[in-house]
């Protein structure tokens, strides 16, 4: 059985960012907290029913108040690292949600650039 996931709240220098590595939470637990970006886990989202999905939304995106969602855990981690990363299943289903969401509340959503430095704040 697949173990807990953490969620990683990170400060510095005034920005802030957190970390969702898995599709789960625990409801109410950030309330008070603030991101400017998420890095959103969303693997297995799209095994989850709408109700379960708008709850995600709104507990790690809304109830932070983050500018910027960059989806995480999307692609098919079977896979060696040395080869050409590829989405797992229901991926187009869940970038449907997320971007459907974000353009509602005013959030740029993005995919992490593979192997190459970026600055998540860049632009917000």
């Amino acid at each position: 059985k697949v173990g807990d996931a953490d969620t990683l709240l990170i400060e510095h220098d005034g920005r802030t960012l957190l970390v969702q590595g898995s599709a789960g939470y625990v409801p109410g637990a950030l309330k008070g907290r603030k991101a400017d970006v998420v890095f959103l886990g969303v693997g297995g989202l799209h095994t989850r029913d709408a109700a379960y999905q708008e709850d995600y939304w709104n507990e790690l995106v809304r109830t932070v108040g983050a500018r910027r969602v960059i989806a995480v855990h999307w692609d098919n981690f079977f896979k060696p690292l040395n080869e050409p990363m590829t989405p797992n299943a229901g991926f187009d289903k869940v970038m449907s949600f997320l971007l459907e969401r974000g353009k509602a509340d005013n959030v740029d959503i993005r995919l992490p650039v593979v192997w190459i430095v970026s600055d998540p704040y860049f632009g917000l």
